[in-house]
């Protein structure tokens, strides 16, 4: 079985190097784009489907604060 020349170049590390960046570098705001578009909405879906189990009223009164992101800073 033949592979085409194309499938040979290994791309995956620098696919993977390229996201992981995009992910932690504050310049793009990747993690907070994964967030927002995905973990959140099934935060909030979750939310309403078990609210004794979300936490109820705080939950959703703590879910308008839910984009904010708090960053510990720190001196060396």
């Amino acid at each position: 079985m033949l592979a085409c020349p194309c499938c040979r170049i290994p791309v995956w590390y620098p696919v993977k190097v390229l996201f992981v960046a995009w992910l932690v570098l504050p310049q793009f705001k990747g993690a907070s784009f994964i967030y927002e578009k995905l973990v959140r909405e099934q935060l909030r879906k979750y939310r309403a489907r078990h609210p004794h189990k979300g936490g109820g009223a705080a939950a959703a009164a703590a879910d308008v604060d839910d984009h904010k992101v708090h960053v510990a800073k720190v001196d060396i």
